[in-house]
């Protein structure tokens, strides 16, 4: 599904007009990242993101496995939740495996009420995940890929 795809069918994740991020209660986005020597797993991925926020100031920041969806197209993905940071945010994280790159899909709620609220509709978003070869710069210098580098085959 193409970005302005899921923008209509799940407009709770997108930000409203003359909103912004901060103020949103809810919002979903959509990355990659290159598979590494370092991080060539969705676990590894989870340690990477975990690590990562402690780095940052956030040393209780921790990941717990919820489920595996299947999507739309017979995709495994595998969702984690992520609490706490310091500004108190929850987040589900729906991680992909590909051959070159770990893509994921993250819901990011300012409460606990609202992630609740939004999970179910979160994990249907997660499902709509359809890989895109052609949309993937083959170049890990071009924008769009974290600067660790493409590993290669």
């Amino acid at each position: 599904m193409q970005l302005a795809g899921w923008i209509r069918a799940f407009p709770q994740f997108s930000i409203r007009k003359g909103a912004s991020w901060s103020e949103s209660p809810a919002v979903a986005y959509a990355r990659a990242r290159p598979r590494t020597k370092a991080v060539s797993t969705i676990e590894g991925a989870v340690h990477a993101a975990v690590d990562a926020l402690r780095a940052q100031g956030n040393p209780d920041y921790n990941a717990k496995f919820l489920k595996t969806i299947k999507s739309d197209d017979g995709k495994e993905g595998m969702i984690y939740r992520f609490s706490g940071s310091k500004t108190g945010d929850i987040e589900a994280t729906a991680y992909f495996l590909e051959k070159r790159t770990i893509d994921f899909v993250t819901l990011s709620c300012r409460s606990e009420k609202v992630f609740e609220a939004s999970l179910s509709a979160f994990e249907q978003l997660a499902a709509s995940y359809s890989f895109q070869a052609d949309k993937i710069p083959v170049d890990p210098n071009k924008q769009g890929f974290f600067q660790e580098g493409a590993p290669k085959d």
